[in-house]
């Protein structure tokens, strides 16, 4: 049967293929056509994980065994400016992975996939993200959403139950004075558009709406002061304040009790986290305040079951079980503010290339992905959840610690829906960086929205 090769190539290597392909003569095929073999041959680019690339070459190889038709894979190593400077030099992929976030700089450069047999199961805002009419722009690949990361270990020390588990600001600020210690944070949050910036959208707040500016609104302000609170009292950190790179890897290093987290970022985070050394079996106190993924109190793991570090080997060569990173992990639902819960969530799609001549091979191996099964295959290995209802049924059960996770997706928002363009939220991401910078006591909420309303007017006029 036809087999997929999966090819890791760097810039230059995708920029040389592509001019050679555009200035080799007339013996050359077509931008966008592959030679033919026993059926259509297609050229995938996507980005992520040599793992998530297998994972994606079984489904491939399903479907090629089906279709008779082959698939050259394209690893990426610079997904965007890979994908780039394919258009550029006239040779895309006849299929490629891209962000719905960059949508709109490919406007005219896709072939809208039509009408979606399956549109129907798609999560509501994703379907909303990516139609146009009744067609679809691209089709939904994968998704992801903001929660709420509790340390088991840290909830159980503190004394806390799954009644504490806070579901507004007001008890998230209090939770997190009670988990603070002298070696950890209670809580910790990116302060940028996607994570922080999650908290305007909650107070009602936004950064462009349907009058025009209005980032220095009552409710921006109201949100910002919530976080500046909690940043000077010292129950809030920023991550490089914990010699961090981001919130997830602080939570996965031990060293915030409580994060906003993606998936991806924090099973990534997990994964690179150091093994942590021989640690003493809670107490029973303790372990009956754990709150657990399912719900019910003092399920924190038994420690005496993890292998010692002989029956481990080498921890060099030792690769995480994804089914583990997890544990000691409880995932929950954003608290909410005052005028809504919802989290941001984000979602990349399958997209063509316009005038493509492989579009119909093209659509046939979208449409296979996008099934129930592949789905959950794909999204076990890419760090993210199914985009469509039933996908995430199958996955939540397969999966229950994640299963928060699919329900963020449900109940998520776009960011770009509920704040504004790219252009205002990449002016919020240095105006949350400003803040983030500044000394305790020393924030001035009202001057920093009033500097980002007058940047953004004069951006968007």
């Amino acid at each position: 049967m036809p087999r997929t090769r999966i090819l890791a190539v760097g810039i230059a290597a995708v920029a040389a293929l592509a001019l050679s392909a555009c200035q080799g003569g007339a013996d050359q095929p077509e931008p966008t056509a592959s030679q033919p073999s026993a059926g259509p041959s297609l050229r995938m680019l996507v980005g992520g994980s040599a793992a998530a690339a297998d994972a994606l070459q079984e489904q491939v190889d399903a479907w090629s065994e089906e279709s008779g038709a082959s698939v050259r894979i394209v690893l990426a190593t610079d997904l965007d400016q890979q994908l780039a400077e394919s258009f550029a030099n006239a040779n895309p992929p006849d299929v490629f992975a891209l962000p719905t976030t960059s949508l709109e700089r490919y406007d005219g450069y896709l072939e809208p996939y039509g009408r979606f047999a399956a549109a129907d199961d798609l999560v509501p805002w994703i379907l909303d993200v990516v139609a146009d009419g009744g067609a679809l722009q691209c089709v939904p690949r994968s998704a992801d959403a903001t929660t709420l990361a509790i340390s088991e270990e840290a909830w159980a020390a503190a004394g806390l139950t799954d009644a504490d588990v806070p579901t507004t600001w007001e008890q998230l600020e209090a939770v997190a004075a009670a988990l603070t210690t002298d070696d950890v944070a209670g809580l910790s949050i990116d302060p940028d558009a996607e994570h922080l910036g999650v908290l305007l959208a909650q107070a009602g707040g936004a950064l462009v709406d349907e009058s025009g500016v209005v980032a220095d609104s009552d409710a921006n302000a109201a949100a910002l002061e919530t976080v500046v609170r909690m940043h000077d009292a010292g129950v809030l950190a920023w991550p490089d304040a914990l010699g961090a790179s981001s919130a997830a890897t602080a939570f996965a290093s031990g060293d915030t009790a409580m994060a906003y987290v993606d998936l991806a970022d924090l099973l990534a985070a997990e994964a690179q986290a150091p093994a942590p050394s021989e640690t003493p079996a809670p107490s029973d106190d303790e372990d009956a305040g754990a709150p657990s993924a399912s719900g019910t109190p003092g399920a924190t793991g038994d420690a005496s079951t993890s292998p010692s570090p002989s029956e481990e080997g080498d921890a060099e060569d030792a690769t995480p079980d994804a089914a583990t990173l997890l544990d000691g992990v409880r995932l929950v639902p954003l608290p909410a503010g005052p005028a809504s819960a919802a989290p941001f969530a984000t979602t990349s799609c399958w997209a063509m290339p316009a005038d493509t001549r492989t579009g119909d091979a093209a659509r046939d191996l979208i449409a296979f992905l996008t099934q129930t099964d592949p789905q959950v295959a794909l999204a076990d290995a890419t760090g993210s959840v199914p985009v469509t209802t039933s996908g995430g049924a199958a996955f939540a059960e397969q999966h229950p610690e994640r299963a928060p996770v699919v329900a963020a997706v449900a109940d998520g928002v776009d960011m770009a829906a509920a704040l504004g363009p790219a252009e205002a939220t990449d002016a919020l991401d240095e105006t949350l960086a400003e803040l983030a910078a500044a000394e305790p006591g020393d924030v001035d909420v009202a001057a920093l929205l009033a500097a980002l309303q007058e940047r953004l007017e004069q951006q968007l006029d």
